[in-house]
């Protein structure tokens, strides 16, 4: 039963661990850890931090929730300090809502005089009481501490770095991929024929690493490389060159020769490249 795990995690905070308004602050992870396992002292937020992360492994939807306590009014007026500040959690019931628990313990065998606004400890003690009785019946809405809702704490940093660093490499990793691809095919279909022969022209210089090197001449290109690669780059070469001074008289058909013998020097490349030297080009976008 839900209400009776939580009363049961409350109790065990409250009977297991000391309150210490001098521990140290904070509600990392490994802080919660070493107050849990090693000094079982704490203020308010470690025992409300902790009442709510162990309550959400138990299924309870939670939450910490920070206010003060009122303590006593002067002439009318309540004075609010900073050792007024206090911490408890609150836990989502079907039927009841959120419902305060003060997992706290008292100072000096005290019933939690230093964590809990009067009208906020009866409610839950009534409440309480109607479970011990076997009946759990909404009580009536009484005055509620001010207070500001704290989401529970999320995950702690030593997970959030390594997964957006996972995250960020899984997109590169995917860019580096998917964008020589689609450089290619948009070279390839390109509108006009004499535009898809100097894609192909373009995209075999890529191949050959040779980008950036525009001062090259087609003749240049095809006298670098070896004879398997020059066989297909020599009449791509001529086809290249037509292109540049006959625009107007490419054939489609030639366009497709091109992208032919541009698909063959890039077979005879890969064929002559190592994987491990093709891997770090195309990660390194080359």
């Amino acid at each position: 039963m839900p209400i009776k795990q939580a009363y049961r995690l409350q109790n065990y905070l409250r009977t297991n661990a000391t309150y210490d308004v001098t521990a140290p602050p904070g509600h990392s992870l490994k802080g919660l850890e070493f107050f849990l396992e090693t000094t079982h002292r704490g203020t308010s937020e470690q025992f409300a931090s902790t009442f709510a992360l162990m309550a959400r492994t138990l299924g309870l939807p939670s939450r910490v929730v920070v206010g003060f306590r009122p303590w006593q009014a002067s002439g009318g007026v309540y004075h609010v300090k900073s050792g007024h500040v206090m911490a408890w959690a609150e836990i989502k019931f079907d039927k009841l809502g959120w419902r305060p628990f003060y997992p706290t313990p008292g100072r000096g065998g005290a019933k939690d005089d230093h964590d809990v606004a009067s009208s906020a400890i009866k409610e839950s003690e009534e409440l309480e009481g109607e479970f011990t009785q076997g009946t759990v019946n909404q009580p009536e809405p009484g005055q509620q501490p001010t207070a500001g809702d704290k989401p529970s704490a999320g995950p702690p940093l030593w997970v959030i770095v390594p997964a957006a660093g996972a995250g960020i490499l899984v997109v590169y990793a995917g860019t580096a991929m998917v964008l020589p691809w689609w450089r290619r095919r948009a070279r390839r279909t390109v509108a006009g024929a004499e535009r898809r022969v100097l894609g192909a022209w373009w995209q075999t210089c890529d191949d050959l690493g040779l980008k950036g090197e525009q001062a090259l001449t087609a003749e240049d290109v095809v006298a670098r490389h070896p004879a398997d690669i020059s066989a297909h780059l020599r009449p791509l070469a001529d086809i290249s060159n037509f292109v540049r001074y006959a625009p107007d008289a490419v054939a489609h058909e030639a366009a497709d020769a091109a992208w032919r013998h541009s698909d063959a020097v890039r077979q005879a490349v890969r064929a002559r490249t190592p994987l491990k030297t093709r891997l770090r080009k195309r990660l390194l976008l080359r």
